[in-house]
């Protein structure tokens, strides 16, 4: 029991080593998603561009 009792501040502080770590992947996955979005966001004004032009021509 004594071993477990040693233990819990040990996990305590690998947790809270890890926090920034959390924060930075949880930052690169919203801006991941930002950047798909703005991807997708100009790929589908080039398809209506070229959609238009090519109606037009």
């Amino acid at each position: 029991m004594r071993s477990l009792t040693d233990k819990i501040p040990k996990m305590e502080a690998e947790l809270q080593a890890a926090e920034p770590v959390k924060v930075e992947l949880q930052q690169a996955h919203s801006d991941a998603q930002n950047l798909v979005l703005s991807l997708c966001y100009k790929l589908d004004i080039v398809i209506i561009e070229c959609s238009f032009n090519f109606k037009t021509v």
